[in-house]
């Protein structure tokens, strides 16, 4: 970033903050969560601890210690996750339902973070702006994480929706799913297959019928209603899921590998995130590389949580894997898309439909994607469109997806008690997943020419159900 440029951001920011200067007195929020080594630092530079239910203001900084986090929740609905070894400034937050007026400005000076944008965002986005020692992120969406890498970089994942980075003259956009790294605050972001890995402590713990055990991260390791889940010996943190399916599919030498888990076959997940998944009628096994779990090397997303069957739904790609079946050795794969989580009971979702005709069509919607591959490279999901039509004894299902290395189409009829859908063409499977058929996600996989191959995941939600 030039000096004039450093300057004009400076006197503009200054400029703000005169304009607003009893905003500081008042409260910009609350500590809804507070674990560890908390504190909050005002403008003087007294320091206090931070506990749960107390206010933090506009001019304050929130800084973590190294098991310390927090969770703040905003006047307008917005929220931050702060993790260890962060400072956060409220730099100019006002929230007078005035899109002219309201400011989310904001300073990660260190450390990393997770934000849920609130009406402040949604209402103007240009007044929405987390700013780094490398970079500015601004919003078009709901949803990021941000992380300060050890070595000085920054690296940014849209989580929902849209967001945009920007470093010296040039931003970048990225849409849900994708990740963009900052050097320094003097070269351009650039695209990468590294996600922001930022994990968010629940406000509360979950639900449970039959145990009441915690991960380290918080999370709940036991499974609601017919599931079970058993502590798995080969990845700290892990669940092992017995309900659930995974459809993967895999770059595997020159072509694709495509896996499609039963509801009886064991998946393994560290939080939200699928780490393993069995095929039961093949025996192979396809698993996230266990050196990187966890790290860069994977990128996932979901609605809901794992421990709920019936509002989740994940999906994901890891850039390194293994595929393996019965005592032959390990086949390595790379750029692996799944979708995750338990199929609908087809009887329950027909139910809603008493008397379906050719009439009777649901339009789903897109709701995340992971970003196409071919031949190693990563490109861009631009859009995709699902349709049902209901039958009487089956139903056809179409859709289209377009990238930015080209357009995948399927189609097919499918009994009406298959929750499971398989294109004619072979190009794309996958399944409704979640109570009363509310998800779908799908994995495609076309060859292009020989030895190259379009891959990728998508989710789409049923109308009317959400927000998402």
């Amino acid at each position: 970033m030039t000096a004039p440029l450093k300057l004009q951001r400076t006197l503009l920011l200054l400029s703000i903050v005169a304009a607003y200067p009893l905003q500081a007195m008042s409260s910009a929020g609350v500590a809804h969560f507070t674990t560890g080594d908390v504190s909050v630092r005002s403008g003087d530079g007294l320091s206090s601890p931070l506990t749960k239910g107390k206010d933090v203001s506009s001019g304050q900084a929130i800084v973590t210690g190294t098991n310390g986090r927090a969770q703040l929740t905003f006047s307008d609905g917005g929220m931050v996750s702060l993790q260890p070894n962060t400072e956060f400034k409220i730099t100019n937050y006002v929230n007078k339902a005035d899109p002219k007026e309201d400011r989310f400005l904001v300073d990660l000076l260190r450390g990393s973070m997770r934000a849920i944008t609130g009406l402040i965002g949604k209402r103007n986005t240009a007044n929405y702006r987390v700013t780094t020692t490398t970079a500015t992120i601004g919003i078009r969406g709901s949803s990021f994480a941000a992380v300060n890498n050890f070595d000085g970089s920054l690296t940014v994942t849209a989580e929902k929706d849209a967001i945009e980075v920007c470093s010296g003259d040039v931003c970048i956009g990225l849409i849900a799913g994708e990740s963009a790294v900052v050097i320094n605050n003097s070269t351009p972001p650039v695209r990468t297959v590294n996600r922001a890995a930022v994990v968010t402590p629940p406000i509360a713990q979950p639900v449970i019928t039959v145990g009441n055990q915690t991960l380290p991260d918080g999370r709940s390791s036991v499974i609601s209603g017919d599931n079970t889940a058993q502590p798995n010996p080969e990845g700290q943190g892990n669940s092992v899921f017995v309900g659930k399916e995974a459809y993967i599919v895999a770059t595997s030498g020159t072509g694709f590998r495509r896996l499609a888990s039963s509801g009886t076959a064991q998946t393994v997940f560290n939080g939200d995130q699928l780490v393993q998944a069995t095929d039961a009628a093949t025996s192979a096994t396809w698993s996230q590389t266990l050196s990187v779990l966890a790290s860069e090397n994977t990128i996932f997303n979901a609605s809901g949580t794992a421990t709920n069957d019936n509002t989740f739904v994940g999906w994901g790609m890891w850039t390194l894997g293994s595929v393996s079946s019965g005592p032959a050795q390990a086949q390595p794969i790379t750029y692996a898309h799944y979708v995750t989580g338990k199929p609908t009971f087809m009887g329950t979702f027909l139910a809603q439909y008493p008397n379906p005709t050719t009439s009777t069509t649901l339009s789903y919607n897109v709701i995340g994607s992971t970003s196409p591959t071919q031949s190693g490279v990563l490109g861009t999901f631009s859009s995709g469109s699902l349709n049902i039509h209901l039958l009487n004894s089956n139903y056809t299902f179409d859709t289209t997806i377009s990238t930015s290395f080209g357009t995948v189409t399927d189609q097919n009829t499918t009994p009406s008690t298959s929750s499971t859908l398989t294109g004619s063409s072979g190009y794309v499977k996958g399944s409704f997943f979640g109570d009363n058929g509310q998800f779908v996600g799908l994995t495609y996989a076309k060859p292009i020419t020989a030895g190259i191959n379009l891959t990728g995941a998508v989710v789409f939600q049923k109308p009317g159900v959400g927000p998402f």
